[in-house]
Parts: structure tokens; C-alpha cells; sequence
């Protein structure tokens, strides 16, 4: 009998063999990392471009209302960059949102893979069959693992899905927060250029 030690996975028991479903799971995990990917490049191609069109929008209804056939309307102009400006700012909102759902299912999908990849034997001396191998022309690599040693380390130093998760949020160089950034500069300065262009457009001369 395999006596478990304190650090082991309570996901895991010691069996005679592996689950027969671990390929399944993996492929289903990767599956996911790579629409949840999708999905976040989508939210964040989509939540960019909208922004672009509110400032450009708002740059196009100034002009207007600077010029003097405009000058009747800027009441009107006035309180449509107002709403523009309250527009870019729930749709820079609803962007991080989206990415950020789309982020932690990613890392999900990742903490799968590197924990079923564990269970099958693929992070760690990885036996080879002498027949299907070129041993006068191996790979020259040191590292222990096959698996990515980025993912190995990053996801199986934590006690939970949820810690790795959580720490991978809080890092402030990973694509997500660069991401998170962009969409809060876009729409600070188009809800700035709103607000800016109301209050240039209330005070010109009518």
C-alpha cells in the first residue's frame, strides 16, 4: 500500500493504473484554453474599436458644432457628448469585465492541463521507446520536465485552482493586465474627450 504524503493532491489516488479518461481531459481543457482565448481577444479587439468610434464621434460632433451653421445645435450636440462620454466609460467597464472572465477561464483550462499532464506521467522522466527514437540525433535539452517549465512551476506550487488563478490576476506584466491597462486609457480619454468637448461646445458663442 502507497502511503499519501502530506502534500498530496486530494484530487489524486494511487491506482494499479491511470485513469482511462485523462486524454479526454486534456484535450477538453485545451480545447477551452484555446476558445476562452479567442473569446478574450475578441473582448478585447471589440471593447478598443468601440472606444475608437465614441472618440471619433465625439471629435466629429465638435467640429460641428464649431462650425457656424452648428452653433444652433450645440445644446443638443452638448448633451449627446455627454452621453458618449457616460457610453465609454460602461463599455471600457463591460471590456475589463469580459477579459477578465475570459482571463480566469483561460488559467483554469490551464491548471487542468499541467495537473492531468502530472497524472500522466508527462511533467517528469518521460520513458521513451528505443525503436521510435533516434538516440545519435536526441534533443540536447537539460531540463527535468517535457512539460513547459513556466506552466509546471507556476501551477504546481499552489494548494488550489483558485490561488493560481488569483496570483496570475494580481501580476502586472501578464496579458491580462496589459490588456485591462489599454481599454482604461481608451476610455479615460474618450470619456475626457466628452466631457472636455461638452463643456467647449456649452461655452461657445451661439
Amino acid at each position: 500500500m502507497v502511503t499519501k504524503s502530506p502534500n498530496w493532491p486530494g484530487w489524486a489516488s494511487v491506482g494499479a493504473s491511470e485513469n482511462k479518461h485523462l486524454p479526454d481531459l486534456l484535450n477538453l481543457a485545451s480545447a477551452n484554453f484555446g476558445r476562452h482565448a479567442d473569446w478574450f481577444l475578441h473582448y478585447r479587439d471589440s471593447g478598443i474599436r468601440n472606444l475608437a468610434v465614441i472618440a471619433a464621434a465625439e471629435s466629429g460632433l465638435v467640429g460641428v458644432a464649431l462650425t457656424p451653421n452648428g452653433a444652433p445645435a450645440s445644446t443638443f450636440i452638448a448633451d449627446l457628448l455627454a452621453i458618449l462620454a457616460v457610453a465609454a466609460l460602461l463599455l471600457s467597464l463591460l471590456a475589463v469585465i469580459s477579459c477578465r472572465r475570459s482571463f480566469i477561464a483561460e488559467m483554469e483550462s490551464l491548471y487542468v492541463m499541467a495537473m492531468v499532464t502530472w497524472a500522466m506521467g508527462l511533467t517528469y522522466n518521460v520513458e521513451v521507446d528505443q525503436r521510435m527514437v533516434d538516440l545519435k540525433t536526441r534533443p540536447q535539452s537539460v531540463d527535468r520536465t517535457l512539460y513547459a517549465r513556466r506552466w509546471v512551476e507556476g501551477a504546481f506550487k499552489h494548494k488550489s485552482c483558485d490561488d493560481f488563478v488569483g496570483e496570475n490576476l494580481a501580476k502586472w506584466w501578464n496579458t491580462y493586465f496589459l490588456t485591462k491597462l489599454t481599454i482604461i486609457v481608451f476610455g479615460a480619454c474618450a470619456c475626457a474627450l466628452g466631457f472636455l468637448g461638452m463643456r467647449l461646445v456649452s461655452v461657445h458663442p451661439k
